[in-house]
């Protein structure tokens, strides 16, 4: 029996990735990046997720409730969402895409704010990159942004770099 259960949880998997952005999406528009994904169990409550559109670059990073298979159904869900709701809208802020989000999960777990119910929901990082005009908005649900870039025009020496840290709302993308 806990055979079976591995293996539909290592199937489960399977599907799981399969749902993430592809890393060409970001090879195709960045020059330099990269992907750190460790999920702690076999299946994950967290995720990334890019789209495209036109110039506009769009990137999130999540963690959702939860850690292996109950995290993993609402990462799914978001990833989900976050693909009908974009691709219903051409010209979203990312903090109006954040809430949509948040309408989104609320009405799928059926959550009314009642103090003794599950508070299942997503914390999010979303950004949302022109390409072209070189800049950057940015919308988090409970996660910062961390900004690390070149203080001054001078030559890239570490010690010429400054991260910086932008905090997200307080508002979680759930009840």
């Amino acid at each position: 029996q806990n055979e079976q259960i591995l293996d539909s949880i290592r199937y489960a998997e399977r599907i799981q990735s399969a749902i993430l952005s592809p890393e060409k999406d970001l090879s195709n528009s960045l020059s330099e990046y990269f992907i750190l994904f460790r999920p702690r169990d076999i299946v994950s409550g967290d995720y990334y997720w890019t789209s495209r559109k036109g110039d506009r670059l769009l990137i999130a990073v999540a963690d959702c409730t939860g850690h292996g298979v109950p995290g993993a159904f609402l990462s799914v869900m978001g990833i989900t969402a976050m693909n009908e709701i974009v691709g219903r809208n051409d010209s979203l802020h990312a903090g109006q895409i954040l809430e949509h989000l948040r309408t989104y999960v609320v009405q799928a777990l059926h959550q009314t704010g009642d103090r003794y119910e599950a508070r299942d929901g997503i914390e999010i990082a979303l950004c949302i990159i022109d390409l072209k005009k070189k800049n950057i908005e940015f919308a988090g649900a409970n996660r910062p942004l961390y900004l690390f870039r070149k203080a001054g025009n001078s030559q890239a020496k570490a010690e010429d770099f400054e991260l910086t840290q932008i905090r997200g709302d307080k508002q979680p993308v759930g009840a």
